[in-house]
């Protein structure tokens, strides 16, 4: 005769009983498995192998007081330095410190963009009149005439198409 498992109190007791048990480390490897061990606290999900070398949420909560509203290239490079110390501490990985910098440097880069955007607006005003003095040969040449003109003080008189049949220039024959 066999005798079937069945489950006892004792067992449902002990359940009951027991203290909520901690999670499994969260680390994946390369190869996709789950770590085995267990976490080291409900806060902490990490083994003691696999707990990252900085906490993330300080490292981002001194970047945002070091960076504001990064309104200023003063802040950005706030946030630069820190990026640096963090980096040189082996608190933020170097792929993580490599984008975070990359984006550093394109809010600068906007910042410059925009100051010289601001920059030729003001030199730009609507006050302003702007002249294009692009030289032409017949630009120059129309130039030399009214030069010739003004100099013999007769800029109309000679002007040919001023002038009808009856007003012909002699020739000095």
């Amino acid at each position: 005769m066999k005798i079937r498992h069945q489950p006892t109190d004792k067992s449902t007791a002990n359940a009951a009983s027991s203290p909520p048990s901690r999670p499994r480390c969260q680390h994946v490897s390369r190869n996709g498995r789950p770590c085995r061990y267990l976490g080291l606290s409900p806060e902490n999900p990490f083994c003691r192998n696999h707990v990252p070398p900085g906490l993330p949420e300080d490292l981002a909560k001194t970047l945002e007081e070091m960076g504001g509203k990064f309104e200023t290239p003063e802040e950005v490079t706030g946030v630069l330095r820190e990026l640096f110390f963090a980096l040189a501490k082996g608190t933020i990985t170097e792929r993580r410190a490599g984008i975070l910098t990359y984006i550093a440097q394109t809010i600068l880069h906007s910042h410059r963009a925009a100051q010289h955007f601001h920059q030729m607006e003001q030199e730009l005003s609507p006050s302003r009149t702007i002249i294009l003095d692009i030289p032409s040969a017949a630009a120059e040449r129309a130039l030399e005439r009214e030069r010739e003109r003004a100099a013999r003080g007769t800029a109309a008189e000679d002007d040919p198409r001023h002038q009808g049949s009856e007003g012909k220039i002699p020739n000095g024959r």
